[in-house]
Parts: C-alpha cells; sequence; structure tokens
C-alpha cells in the first residue's frame, strides 16, 4: 500500500467555514455538527511508534449517531489496527463552541436532527469582515 505525499492540510479560514456550511446544507446534516476530542487522546494515537499519521472512518454508532473513528496509519501507508483506535468524541452539539465561522449558530441552539439549521450569517460573507477586525 502506498502512503500519500506529505502536505500541511492547512486550510484557510474561508475555505472551512465554506466547507462546514457546504455540510449543513447538504442532506447529510444528521444534527451532529462535529466533535471533540481530547489532546490527550489524539497525543496517544500520533506517538504510537511507527505512527506517520492518522486516518478516519466515518462511522455510525449503535444508537444511530454519527461518529468518527481515527487511527494511527504507518510508513507504509497501513492502518494500525493494533494500537491506539480513537472515537467517543463529544459530539456538537450539545458540546460545541461559541458561534463562530465554522459553526454558524449551531451552538446557540439553531441546529436541530429534526430540521436543516437556519444559516445565522453566511460563513463566507463574514469571513472578509472578521479578516478586516
Amino acid at each position: 500500500m502506498q502512503i500519500p505525499p506529505k502536505h500541511t492540510h492547512i486550510v484557510s479560514l474561508a475555505e472551512a467555514s465554506n466547507y462546514t456550511a457546504n455540510f449543513r446544507k447538504s442532506d447529510r446534516n444528521t444534527g451532529v455538527c462535529g466533535g471533540m476530542f481530547w489532546k490527550e487522546a489524539i497525543t496517544k494515537l500520533i506517538s504510537q511508534p511507527d505512527c506517520a499519521g492518522v486516518r478516519y472512518y466515518y462511522a455510525e454508532q449503535d444508537n444511530g449517531t454519527p461518529a468518527l473513528v481515527m487511527v494511527g496509519v504507518d510508513h507504509e501507508g497501513k492502518d494500525m489496527i493494533t494500537g491506539v483506535l480513537l472515537e467517543e468524541s463529544w459530539i456538537c452539539p450539545p458540546y460545541c463552541s461559541e458561534v463562530n465561522l465554522l459553526n454558524s449558530g449551531v451552538s446557540q441552539g439553531k441546529w436541530r436532527p429534526d430540521r436543516k439549521p437556519e444559516i445565522v450569517n453566511s460563513p463566507v460573507e463574514n469571513h472578509e469582515q472578521a479578516s478586516r477586525v
């Protein structure tokens, strides 16, 4: 198996907010907009011997809640399935950040599983305003 070439994976706030807005407006919107992993768990994952990176898999818990499963990837591009695996993130909502360009109102109760959220402000429009501040 070939491992992909290295790159930074860094995107601008405008790109990231556009991507998260695309998801919120899509048919894949299930009511969960993200999740949080504690630093210690991620450190444990990436500190494994021979770990070159992290791969994630879209998943679903037994109760239907969307999830990400994260696994270390070795220098040959293979999943380190006998090592540390992460899931059990603290999902948003209810564990969300304050309103920002990535969540556009999710933390203020605008996000409900039974309907698509109202977009409080357009992330792309607000990015230009925020970047001037």
